[in-house]
């Protein structure tokens, strides 16, 4: 095959891949990026382009150039570079733009012609015109159309029904909601038995932004600030301080917060006036009724779309785009929708989905001087496309209520299994300085079952008696290969729940047997404390075991080491620094340490680590300077890893690292150990 560039065009950046002449794809990367973005920045002497411009671009700051597309579409718009008017077009000619998209291409396919052939994919938010213009201005650059009329949703589709294998039926859609720019996007594609159409709709949402919750964060915190100083005057002031705070929303989202998830920002600054400091508390719950207020229009939009377009037989949602790295956002679409299945592709993997387009597009030719009545011809032909026709037969039905329920009911378990494990971790903790109050205490914390478990149980065991009554429907279907294959997803959803229940009661005979404990220690505090004041004062050490052995069976209390073999020790740690979140724009820094016992030995006792800018000499339990990790005894090595920031770590100063035999332990010289320095972070 010859090969090909292929052209992905969003409404604010065009993403590069190629083809080769055996069929191979390539990713094309500049920066850590995959895409070049349409957001541009005319300096005195070059011209440059940045996702970081967008918000000057949107608020039309002089040198900043936005809405590439359109406006490169109107004849009438100009751009300033080097004191002189040129065609908004030329922009992308200015920049290193179409160099590195020639460059890339040349590279990857090793083909040195002077036309590059270009198969276009344009998202279907963008207009006719603009397309054409486009496509008429990059074949003036050398770029020549191959192909233009396949719509991104033909590709995601393969790309997803490949990414979530199951058995599709007739009447199923699939939902795409690509979100780019300040739009979402949305389509639908429709399964006739044996292929997926295209439904020719889409549906514009504007004014949501690539982050629609952390927009309403940045407003919320400027708002805020702002309502006792009333330095905002004008509209325009108040949009632009909310462009120019949109930068610092990770930064405070990422501030330390409390129980109830307040927290507070002390580093505000207006734009007009950076030297100032502000400060601004930020109520946890608060935020997140101003999150659900700010995307309650965009998800009631979305379920509308679903309710006129799709009704009930919404098969899969795929989610595209940078809007969709926010979790929060996923889960309010989600839940509006009934939380079907779902599919997402971040920004980075575009490429991947992209990569359908061989063979099954490749063939396709489309000559630009016929734009018009193709693209015509085009639309005419996704209008007529059959209607989709919806199916309730009972074992589908049943089938799709265990896949919702069984999946909330695991949620909710799993759910109570970390509070379980919370509260006995917490209760454990208590009973090893014998407070039995506290022990008690910790054993309320959270309800086990809590009342969702409990309700979903209610609905998992209503479905369950539902299966016992249509079985015999299932012996007279078992034949059939597709029924045969849902009533095996129902038999292993019910599997899954008697685990769920055993799982349930497991955890209520745990909390059960722990308050008998409590109760047994407590009642046995005396008689240990009396042993352990013999402990203290004898020195044969087999009168020392016996007494030891008895204490044990007496409380949870940390036991005293009386005889243990000495081993020595090499402890290791140093910085890591990684990048992640959009684009890898986020810094992460961890502490990552280790210990290991030389010559194939294993601790005598337990031990702690102890990780400290400030010199140890014997174990620290751990406080505001110092972090302590306990090591069990019998241990030959362990590895941790430490996030940063740490307000206990000062990264700037040098850190030691010390591991030393636990409080308690007779023999202190059991372990010996070379401390580690990792150096001061630069």
């Amino acid at each position: 095959m010859d090969p090909r560039l292929l052209l992905y065009i969003e409404e604010d950046y065009v993403l590069p891949l190629s083809f080769d002449r055996e069929g191979r794809s390539h990713e094309f990367a500049k920066d850590d990026d995959n895409r070049l973005w349409l957001y541009f920045y005319s300096s005195e002497h070059s011209v440059d382009f940045s996702r970081t411009y967008s918000p000057q671009c949107v608020s039309e700051t002089y040198g900043y150039y936005g809405n590439f597309l359109q406006k490169q579409a109107d004849m009438s718009a100009r751009a300033v570079v080097n004191g002189r008017d040129v065609p908004y077009f030329d922009l992308m000619k200015l920049s290193s733009m179409l160099r590195d998209i020639r460059e890339f291409y040349k590279l990857s396919t090793g083909d040195s012609s002077a036309r590059i052939p270009v198969s276009y994919i344009f998202a279907e938010s963008l207009d006719t015109e603009v397309r054409k213009v486009f496509m008429q201005n990059m074949s003036a650059e050398d770029f020549s159309p191959v192909s233009f009329s396949t719509f991104p949703s033909s590709i995601i589709v393969d790309y997803a029904v490949k990414a979530l294998p199951r058995e599709w039926k007739f009447g199923d859609n699939i939902m795409i909601i690509f979100s780019s720019a300040d739009i979402f996007r949305l389509t639908t594609v429709v399964y006739d038995g044996s292929t997926w159409h295209a439904d020719g709709g889409c549906k514009i949402i504007h004014e949501v932004g690539d982050a629609p919750l952390k927009e309403a964060f940045i407003k919320y915190v400027v708002d805020e600030v702002d309502k006792n100083r009333s330095h905002l005057v004008t509209a325009e002031a108040r949009r632009r301080e909310y462009l120019h705070q949109r930068p610092n929303a990770d930064r405070w989202l990422s501030l330390k917060r409390d129980s109830r998830g307040n927290f507070d920002i002390d580093d505000y600054s207006y734009y007009i006036n950076p030297s100032i400091k502000y400060s601004c508390h930020i109520e946890g719950s608060f935020l997140t009724t101003v999150y659900e207020q700010a995307v309650r229009t965009t998800v009631g939009m979305i379920e509308a779309y679903r309710r006129e377009v799709i009704g009930d037989n919404l098969a899969l949602t795929v989610f595209c785009g940078p809007a969709f790295d926010d979790e929060e956002l996923v889960r309010m679409i989600k839940s509006s929708l009934g939380n079907p299945a779902a599919v997402s592709i971040p920004g980075y993997q575009m490429p991947k989905a992209l990569k359908c387009f061989w063979p099954d597009y490749m063939n396709e030719a489309e000559d630009l001087s016929r734009y018009n009545s193709i693209v015509s011809r085009q639309l005419s032909a996704r209008k007529s496309i059959s209607s989709w026709i919806a199916s309730a037969a009972k074992i589908r039905q049943l089938w799709e209520k265990f896949t919702e329920y069984i999946s909330v009911l695991k949620q909710e378990v799993e759910g109570d299994e970390f509070h379980y494990n919370e509260m006995v971790r917490l209760c454990q903790e208590r009973l090893r300085v014998s407070d039995f109050d506290g022990a008690k205490a910790k054993l309320l914390v959270y309800d086990i079952p809590s009342e969702q478990t409990r309700a979903a149980k209610f609905t998992v065991d209503a479905l369950l008696n539902e299966k016992e009554d249509l079985q015999q429907i299932f012996a007279s279907v078992k034949s059939i290969a597709g029924a045969r294959q849902v009533i095996g997803e129902i038999d292993r959803y019910s599997e899954i729940a008697s685990q769920l229940h055993s799982d349930m009661k497991n955890q209520s005979d745990g909390i059960q047997t722990l308050k008998e404990r409590i109760v047994f220690y407590e009642s046995n505090y005396d008689a240990y404390l009396e042993l352990k004041r013999k402990l203290q004062s004898v020195r044969n050490m087999t009168e020392a075991k016996k007494l030891v052995e008895k204490i044990s069976g007496l409380t949870l209390e940390p036991l005293p080491e009386i005889h243990l073999d000495h081993v020595e020790v090499k402890l290791e740690g140093e910085y890591v620094i990684s990048k992640s979140g959009f684009f890898g724009l986020k810094k992460n820094v961890e502490l990552v340490y280790s210990m290991k016992v030389m010559k194939k030995q294993a601790l005598p006792c337990n031990a702690v680590i102890n990780i400290s800018n400030e010199v140890q000499i014997q174990a620290n339990e751990g406080d505001a300077s110092c972090i302590a990790v306990e090591i069990a005894k019998g241990e030959t090595s362990y590895e941790g890893v430490l996030q940063l920031p740490d307000s206990r770590i000062d990264t700037g100063r040098p850190l030691y690292i010390y591991i030393f035999p636990e409080n308690g332990v007779l023999d202190n010289e059991a372990i010996t150990a070379e401390y580690k320095i990792v150096k001061k972070l630069q």
